[in-house]
């Protein structure tokens, strides 16, 4: 009788299992990992974007008052009480069209997003600014939205002005 030396059909597919075992884990890690990081990048620029529509209020409102102006919202009439899209580089205010406020473009050459130049982006942003004491205090509403594979995300930013004159 001889003894033949090695592995049985079984003991090979129990070692493969307990090796791909050990590979996945890792890679479903590193995987969920990359998601949550691209997740998180789409969330800050979104509210970036959100930001940079509020500072541009505030610099309307700034120079409005500075150059005594009776509307201290002059130039924003787009945008109250109604959804309006504000293109920061090109200082353009326009009205949504239906309520519903077209993509972000963005424009790699200059780094900045609007709607005059470059590709479209995953980003919408629309404002919205209701008057709540006249000539006095005004509620900003930014919302801006994206998609993300299947989920549509959104980050809104609510903030109070005041005509400081």
């Amino acid at each position: 009788m001889t003894q033949q030396k090695g592995f049985t059909l079984i003991e090979t597919l129990v070692a493969i299992t307990i090796i791909l075992t050990a590979i996945a884990g890792p890679l479903t890690i590193a995987s969920q990992g990359l998601r949550a990081a691209r997740i998180s990048r789409d969330r800050i620029v979104a509210i970036y974007l959100a930001q940079e529509a509020i500072e541009y209020i505030r610099t309307v409102r700034d120079s409005n008052v500075l150059r005594d102006e009776t509307n201290w919202l002059e130039g924003l009439d787009a945008c109250m009480g109604q959804n309006c899209t504000i293109d920061v580089p090109a200082g353009n205010v326009a009205i949504c069209d239906g309520g519903d406020c077209d993509a972000l473009h963005y424009d790699d050459n200059i780094g900045l997003y609007g709607y005059t130049s470059g590709d479209d982006s995953i980003y919408t942003r629309s404002i919205r600014i209701n008057e709540l004491v006249s000539g006095r205090e005004a509620a900003l509403n930014v919302r801006v939205t994206w998609r993300d594979g299947l989920a549509n995300r959104d980050v809104t930013v609510n903030e109070n002005i005041f005509n400081w004159q």
